[in-house]
């Protein structure tokens, strides 16, 4: 035997240096069946497939012990399994080995790690438990160019040894024989398998577990029968692009994270949905409504084409503030409905605002306001509302001037779409977030019913209160009046959260030059791009151009409403401190008029709000809630700090006052088993 006298160092192969763009090995195994399925291959379902495939290498591994498993033995038991004849598990090997190499991609920096190894003068070898072989995992390797001729492959299923035990790198030490042990290195992803494997074997192990998948490419994963596979791929997409930002920044790191695993997939499966619907209702053109609807539109616009949809696509500038007053053509409930719409964040100066005049404007006409109302800055209240109900209905002379207004706002609303080649004759899906829809009854008063009768509206979620004349023209994602789905906690201001615009609000519109754009209040847009606005949106950008858009363009996409709705939930509801920490800086808008912001999660404090939140309602994140205008409850109580413990106390003794039958029941419960057991412990 030739003994080998240079520096030695170890690499694991999947998860370390590859990885997939599925998040779980056995979704390989489900494309591979969906492909035999189409092939007409095998005869029974996907799951049922992939099922029968780890059965086959659980078999495999018991017989094989620690030399671990071949692949053509995982398949010849998977031909008894399935009742096929040899021949056509070569193909499923076959098209299995496809399969990966078409979902294996380089982890960001493994090259460039191995590079620097190698040139520090260190033999590359690497090792893995994989059933694939050397040549296999070769042909792998050198397909990311990462292997070269002299780099080294050692598979425990071709000597007799795994990782886990040691033993396959102790059968690589004789032919190094000169190196000492302490100065090798393995990089692996595995705990148990690599960096205990490689203690056992004396030398020292280096964990690289940033390939792992984290807790929510693993919930995206779990939705993989039902989704068709779609939720897996969409994870591993997910996965990768938290990889590639994986050593930036901390904090665009973590905005690369949240975007990859929740912002990302939300927006995308909620962009299927709607593309999919739309085709099913021959609709030929989507208006995505801002500037909620920027990123959706974002998302449709690179992957609308690819995967064979034909759709004219708009983004047209749109609000509350410049659409409810462009449709008011009467004083009645649905007028009062939008304009005292979140009167708490409001002052009477603002209500002034959304009917698109002002105070001095208003006092000028009709002096007789400033007897009514004392101070423009002046909170809004319940006799405010009022107040203002008897000026919009008794005086005839401030009725005009909105009125005249809102005809003025109207033919400017007309203009713009004809100037932007927006033709609402046509079948049209109107895209926007929601909850309340009281944007759509205010801009189909402003176009008028011919035109709004060709409109279907697509919403993420309305409440549940909300009626329509006419349910059959739209439709809700997550819920809505006719979903059996219960409200998300903080939903709404999460997901407008993640609805960034390159502008700010829309105010109105105006006439430049011939042409009619709309106007922006930008008074809150400094706040947004110090917090990492642009960052966002080209991360944004990075994860649609990096989506498979050419499996997902052959894929059967299904309706993914559960999939979405579990991962906003646990987002919402149950954040990491580093999801609060990054996510609860972010500015938030609380009013029509754009102008009152605060941080979506501020940290809680110890007050007497806080104290009371805790009693009354006995649960943490509406104990948070009571701290500042907190909009984030959960993320605002993942960010407390030690000193909290006052408002555990409190918080613990409003969940017992909510609780306490149900409480003391589980209580007495409980300790009657514990004394059983303490006198009788066998019984």
């Amino acid at each position: 035997m030739t003994t080998l006298k240079q520096k030695l160092v170890f690499f694991d192969v999947f998860d370390t240096l590859l990885t997939r763009k599925v998040t779980a090995p056995s979704s390989v195994f489900y494309f591979s069946a969906l492909q035999a399925i189409e092939l007409k291959i095998i005869d029974c379902s996907a799951e049922t497939y992939v099922k029968l495939r780890q059965e086959a290498e659980r078999l495999s591994r018991k017989e094989a012990g620690e030399g671990q498993i071949q692949c053509e033995r995982i398949f010849d038991y998977l031909s008894e399994l399935l009742s096929v004849s040899k021949d056509i598990c070569k193909q499923l090997m076959q098209l299995e080995f496809e399969w990966e190499s078409k979902l294996l991609f380089e982890i960001p920096g493994a090259k460039a790690m191995i590079d620097e190894e190698r040139n520090n003068g260190h033999q590359i070898v690497y090792v893995s438990d994989m059933y694939w072989s050397s040549d296999v995992i070769r042909t792998f390797l050198e397909n990311a160019s990462i292997f070269q001729k002299e780099d080294k492959i050692w598979v425990s299923s071709e000597h007799g040894a795994s990782k886990d035990s040691g033993n396959l790198f102790k059968k690589i030490f004789p032919l190094y024989s000169s190196v000492n042990l302490s100065e090798i290195r393995h990089f692996g992803n595995d705990h148990y398998i690599d960096y205990q494997g490689a203690i056992k074997a004396g030398i020292q192990p280096i964990l690289i577990d940033k390939g792992n998948p984290n807790h929510y490419e693993l919930m995206l994963e779990k939705h993989r029968a039902e989704s068709d596979g779609i939720s897996s791929l969409i994870s591993g997409s997910g996965r990768y692009l938290r990889l590639l930002y994986s050593n930036s920044d901390k904090k665009t790191s973590e905005i690369a994270r949240i975007i990859a695993n929740v912002a990302g997939p939300s927006m995308l499966m909620y962009v299927l949905w709607i593309m999919r619907e739309a085709s099913k209702r021959d609709i030929k053109q989507l208006c995505f409504i801002s500037r909620d609807g920027y990123i959706p539109y974002v998302i449709c616009k690179k992957i609308a084409n690819k995967l064979g949809y034909n759709f004219k696509i708009h983004y047209v500038h749109g609000s509350r503030q410049s659409w409810h007053i462009a449709g008011l053509r009467q004083f009645d409930e649905k007028t009062f409905n939008w304009l005292f719409n979140f009167f708490n964040a409001s002052s009477i100066n603002s209500l002034f605002k959304r009917l698109g005049t002002t105070w001095e404007n208003a006092t000028e006409l009709v002096p007789e306001i400033k007897k009514t109302f004392n101070n423009p800055d002046d909170s809004v209240s319940e006799k405010t509302i009022s107040l203002f109900k008897d000026l919009l209905t008794t005086n005839v002379s401030f009725q005009n001037h909105v009125l005249d207004i809102a005809s003025q706002k109207r033919g400017l609303l007309m203009d713009y779409l004809s100037d932007n080649t927006i033709d609402l004759s046509e079948k049209t899906g109107m895209i926007e977030i929601g909850w309340q829809g009281n944007t759509r009854v205010s801009f189909e008063n402003a176009i008028g019913d011919a035109n709004a009768n060709n409109l279907h509206w697509f919403y993420l979620g309305l409440n549940l209160n909300v009626s329509s004349k006419d349910p059959s023209r739209y439709s809700t994602f997550l819920f809505g009046p006719m979903l059996d789905y219960k409200p998300i906690d903080a939903l709404p201001q999460i997901f407008e959260s993640f609805c960034f615009a390159p502008h700010g609000s829309v105010k109105g519109f105006e006439k430049i030059n011939g042409k009619t754009v709309a106007t922006f209040n930008e008074s809150t847009e400094l706040a947004l791009d110090k917090w990492g606005r642009q960052t966002y949106l080209d991360i944004f950008d990075a994860y649609c151009d990096n989506l498979p858009l050419e499996i997902l363009h052959n894929s059967n996409i299904p309706n993914m409403r559960s999939t979405a709705y579990d991962l906003l939930k646990q987002f919402c509801e149950s954040p990491s401190r580093a999801d609060a920490e990054i996510w609860g800086d972010l500015p938030f808008i609380h009013d029509q008029g754009a102008s009152n912001l605060s941080i979506l999660a501020p940290r809680p404090k110890i007050n007497f709000n806080t104290m009371k939140q805790g009693l009354l309602f006995g649960n943490f994140r509406n104990t948070a809630n009571g701290s500042h205008q907190t909009s984030w409850g959960a993320g605002a109580w993942a960010r407390r700090d030690k000193g909290m413990w006052p408002i555990y106390i409190f918080t613990f003794l409003g969940y017992i006052r909510i609780q306490k039958s149900k409480e003391i029941r589980r209580i007495l419960r409980e300790t009657k088993h514990y004394l059983v057991r303490l006198i009788k412990p066998s019984a």
